[in-house]
C-alpha cells in the first residue's frame, strides 16, 4: 500500500512537474509572443516612419523644383523691366496656357520692393490665364517675412490656403543678374495640390495620401508625435484609428506661411508587419491549450520567419538604396551632359566668332575687288579668294548645322528666290576648283521649271554646295551636271500637293563612285566610305549627313541613283510658285541710289578696324558717306552732337559691347527726345539665340559676318531711303 502512495505521489509529481512545465512554457510562450508582438511594432512605427518622411522628402523635392523654376525667371532683364512698367507683356509672354501647364504653374505673382502687388496670372480651366484671386494675393501679403530675403541668391516656399485648396509657394527676388544689388521686387509662384499631385505622390510612395483642412489638428490621438524639420517645421503624428476623415495611421500637420496649423496630409500606411505579426501570435495563442512542445516548435519556426522577414525588409531596404543611388547618378551624369553640351556649344560660337572676323574682310573686299577694274587674271584671283573664303564658311556652317541637328534647333527662313539664277551662282562657286582638276561643270535647267520660288535658298545653297563638292573632289579630268526639273508627284509622295509642286535636283558625276557595298555608310555622321578617303581627299564626313536631315526638314528627300560609272546623287523638295518680286537695279559702276535722297546719316560702331573699312568701303560705293566710331563709348559721345538715322552695330566689342552701347544710346534718345534710330547688329555669331538677345537690347535688325554689298544693299534701301 505505501509502494502504491509511493507511486501515486511520484506520478502527482510528474504530473505536477508536467503540469508546471507546462504552465511556464505556456507563460515563456505568451511572455516571447507578447515581447515578439512589440518588436514588430517598433518595426513597423520606424517603417511607417520612413515611408511619412519619404513623402515629405517627396514634397520638398517638388518646393525645390519650383524654387528652382521661379529662379530661371527672377534674374530676366524682362522681368525687372516689367516690376518698372517698362515690359507689360512680361506675364503674357512667358505665362501662356502652354508654359503654365508645361511647367505645372498655377499661379504667379509678382511685388515690388515696397511689396506692393504689381500682377499676376491663375491658372484657370485649361491652365487658361485669368486674374489672380484676391484672396491669394492678401494671404501673401499676410505673411510679413515671406517677401523678406535678405540674399538675392536665396529663396523661400510655403503654403496659402486658397479658395480651391492648398497652394506650395515658391518666392525669389527680382533683380538685373545674380549678383545684383538691391533688388527691385519679389517673383511667387505656385503649384495647386491637387488631386493629381496627391495621386502622384501616393504612387510615388506607396501610401494612400489625402489633404483635409483642419482647425483642431490636437485632438486626433496620437500614439507618438514628431516635430520634423522638413517643410517648415511640420509636425508628424502616427497612430492607428479612425475620425471624422476616415481611417488613417499617419497625419502630417503643416502650417501655412502665416505660421498657422491649417491642413494636414492623412496617410493609409502599408501594414505588412504588424499584420503578420498579429497573425503569428493568434495562431501561437492557440496551441498555448495544447503541447509545449508544438508551442516552443512554433515559436522556433516563428524566429525563423522572423529573421527571414528582417531579411527580406533589409534587401528591399537595401534595394531601394540602390536605386536612388543610381537615380542620382544618372542625373549627375545628366547634368554633366548638359554641361558638356552647352561648353560645346560655347566652344563653336567663340570659334565661329573668331574665324567669321577676318573672313568677313577677306571675302567682303575681294568682292569689291570683283568691281574694280582689273585684267581678267587678277579678276579671277579675286573670285578664286571668294570662293576659297564661302567654301571655309560652308565647313563652318556644317559644324555649327551638326551641333544644332543633334540639338533638334535647325530652323528654316523662306523667301522669294530666283532658282535659275541660284542654281548658277552655286554652280559657279566651283569653276576654279573644277578647272584645277580638270572636271567640266554642267547646269540643265528644264523649261517646265518656274524662276520664282518660296525657298529657303540658304539651306539650299548648303546642299547643292555638299554634294557639288564632293563631285569635284572625287572627279579628276571628268564632267560634273547639275539637273533641275519639274517631276510629277507620285501617289505616295510625302507632302500634300496644293499648291506645291516637287523640284528634283540631281548631281551627277563620272569620278571613282562608290561601291555598293560600302553605300550603308553613307548619310551618317563622320563617316566615310573608305578609311583612306579621308587621308586622300580630307573631308568631315558630315556633309552628306547634313545633306539628308536638311532635305528632310525641308519636305523631301535624298537618295543615291544606280549608275555605271561615278555617282549620281538626287533630291526632290516640295516648293511653292510665285510672282517676280521688284528688285533695285543698278549701275555697276555709279553710286546706287541718289545721295540726296537719304533720310539721315550713318554710323558704323566697329573694333575691328579692318572690318570698317570694309563696311565703309561698301558703303562708299553704294555713293554714302558714313561716320566711324571704334567703340560704344565714342558712339555715344558722337551722339550728342548728330542724330544718325542707320547704325551698323558690332555686338561683340571689347570695352562696350553693342548689346550694353544700345540700350545706352536708346536712354540717350529718350532724354534728348530724338528719332529713334535705326541699330542693325553686326556680329559673327551664327547662333540664332543672339538674334534675340539683339532685338530684346533695342536693336531693330541682324547681320551675320561674313556679310556681301547686295545684304548691306538690302539694309540701306529698307530703312535710309523712301520707298
Amino acid at each position: 500500500m505505501k509502494r502504491r502512495y509511493q507511486l501515486l505521489a511520484k506520478d502527482a509529481v510528474y504530473v505536477i512537474l508536467g503540469l508546471a512545465l507546462a504552465s511556464l512554457s505556456a507563460l515563456a510562450a505568451i511572455g516571447v509572443s507578447q515581447h515578439l508582438l512589440g518588436q514588430f511594432k517598433t518595426l513597423q512605427k520606424k517603417t511607417s516612419l520612413a515611408y511619412v518622411n519619404h513623402g515629405l522628402q517627396a514634397l520638398t523635392l517638388a518646393s525645390n523644383g519650383l524654387l528652382r523654376t521661379v529662379s530661371t525667371f527672377s534674374y530676366w532683364e524682362e522681368a525687372c523691366n516689367y516690376i518698372n512698367g517698362e515690359n507689360p507683356a512680361f506675364l503674357e509672354k512667358n505665362f501662356n496656357s502652354v508654359l503654365l501647364e508645361y511647367d505645372a504653374i498655377d499661379v504667379v505673382m509678382v511685388f515690388d520692393k515696397e511689396k506692393q502687388y504689381v500682377g499676376g496670372v491663375y491658372a484657370g480651366e485649361d491652365h487658361k490665364p485669368l486674374p489672380v484671386p484676391q484672396k491669394h494675393v492678401q494671404s501673401v501679403l499676410s505673411a510679413k517675412t515671406f517677401l523678406e530675403i535678405e540674399s538675392i541668391s536665396t529663396g523661400r516656399t510655403g503654403f496659402i490656403i486658397g479658395d480651391d485648396g492648398v497652394y506650395l509657394l515658391a518666392v525669389r527676388p527680382v533683380a538685373h543678374g545674380k549678383t545684383a544689388q538691391p533688388h527691385l521686387g519679389s517673383l511667387v509662384l505656385g503649384r495647386r495640390l491637387g488631386e493629381k499631385e496627391l495621386l502622384a505622390l501616393s504612387e510615388l510612395t506607396g501610401m494612400t495620401v489625402t489633404l483635409h483642412l483642419t482647425n483642431k489638428p490636437e485632438s486626433f490621438h496620437s500614439d507618438e508625435t514628431i516635430e520634423s524639420t522638413l517643410l517648415n517645421g511640420c509636425t508628424i503624428l502616427l497612430a492607428h484609428g479612425k475620425d471624422i476623415h476616415g481611417e488613417r495611421d499617419a497625419t502630417v500637420i503643416l502650417q501655412d506661411i502665416l505660421g498657422k496649423k491649417s491642413f494636414q496630409l492623412d496617410m493609409k500606411l502599408p501594414q505588412e508587419i504588424e499584420a503578420t505579426a498579429r497573425n503569428v501570435s493568434d495562431t501561437m495563442q492557440k496551441f498555448l491549450a495544447g503541447v509545449a512542445f508544438l508551442l516552443a516548435l512554433f515559436v522556433a519556426l516563428t524566429l525563423f520567419e522572423l529573421h527571414k522577414r528582417r531579411k527580406e525588409i533589409s534587401n528591399r531596404i537595401r534595394i531601394q538604396e540602390e536605386l536612388e543611388e543610381a537615380k542620382r547618378k544618372a542625373e549627375t551624369l545628366a547634368t554633366h551632359a548638359h554641361q558638356a553640351n552647352k561648353e560645346k556649344g560655347d566652344f563653336l560660337a567663340i570659334m565661329s566668332h573668331e574665324i567669321r572676323t577676318p573672313l568677313n574682310a577677306i571675302i567682303g573686299f575681294s568682292e569689291l575687288l570683283e568691281h574694280e577694274r582689273l585684267d581678267p587674271a587678277a579678276l579671277s584671283y579675286a573670285k578664286s579668294i571668294r570662293g576659297g573664303g564661302q567654301l571655309l564658311i560652308r565647313v563652318i556652317n556644317d559644324i555649327l548645322d551638326f551641333s544644332k541637328i543633334e540639338a533638334g534647333r535647325v530652323e528654316l527662313s523662306f523667301d522669294v528666290e530666283n532658282i535659275r539664277t541660284l542654281v548658277q551662282e552655286v554652280l559657279h562657286l566651283f569653276d576654279s576648283l573644277a578647272s584645277e582638276k580638270g572636271n567640266t561643270l554642267q547646269l540643265e535647267v528644264t523649261d517646265d521649271v518656274p524662276a520664282f520660288i518660296l525657298i529657303d535658298a540658304v539651306r539650299l545653297r548648303q546642299v547643292l554646295g555638299n554634294l557639288l563638292s564632293n563631285a569635284v573632289k572625287f572627279t579628276q579630268n571628268g564632267v560634273i551636271r547639275l539637273v533641275v526639273g519639274k517631276e510629277e508627284a507620285s501617289v505616295d509622295a510625302p507632302v500634300e500637293i496644293s499648291d506645291l509642286i516637287l523640284f528634283r535636283f540631281t548631281v551627277e558625276d563620272n569620278g571613282i563612285g562608290i561601291p555598293r557595298e560600302k553605300r550603308h555608310k553613307l548619310f551618317q555622321f563622320y563617316s566615310q566610305v573608305e578609311a583612306t578617303t579621308t587621308k586622300q581627299y580630307g573631308g568631315t564626313g558630315l556633309g552628306l549627313a547634313i545633306c539628308k536631315r536638311l532635305t528632310q526638314l525641308m519636305g523631301g528627300e535624298i537618295e543615291l541613283l544606280d549608275s555605271e560609272k561615278g555617282s549620281h546623287f538626287s533630291f526632290f523638295l516640295p516648293v511653292q510658285v510665285v510672282e517676280a518680286p521688284s528688285k533695285i537695279v543698278a549701275h555697276p559702276t555709279a553710286p546706287l541710289f541718289n545721295p540726296d535722297a537719304p533720310l539721315g546719316e550713318v554710323l558704323i560702331v566697329e573694333d575691328n578696324s579692318i572690318n570698317a573699312r570694309l563696311l565703309l568701303a561698301m558703303l562708299k560705293r553704294l555713293g554714302i558717306a558714313a561716320h566711324h566710331a571704334a567703340s560704344g563709348s565714342e558712339a555715344l559721345k558722337m551722339s550728342t552732337d548728330k542724330n544718325f538715322r542707320l547704325i551698323f552695330m558690332d555686338v561683340q566689342m571689347a570695352e562696350m559691347d553693342g548689346l550694353e552701347t544700345t540700350r545706352q544710346y536708346r536712354k540717350a534718345e529718350k532724354r534728348k527726345d530724338a528719332a529713334p534710330a535705326v541699330i542693325v547688329a553686326v556680329t559673327a555669331s551664327a547662333i540664332t539665340e543672339d538674334r534675340g538677345e539683339c532685338l530684346t537690347a533695342g536693336m531693330d535688325d541682324y547681320l551675320t559676318k561674313p556679310y556681301t554689298s547686295s545684304q548691306i544693299q538690302e539694309v540701306i534701301k529698307k530703312y535710309l531711303y523712301r520707298q
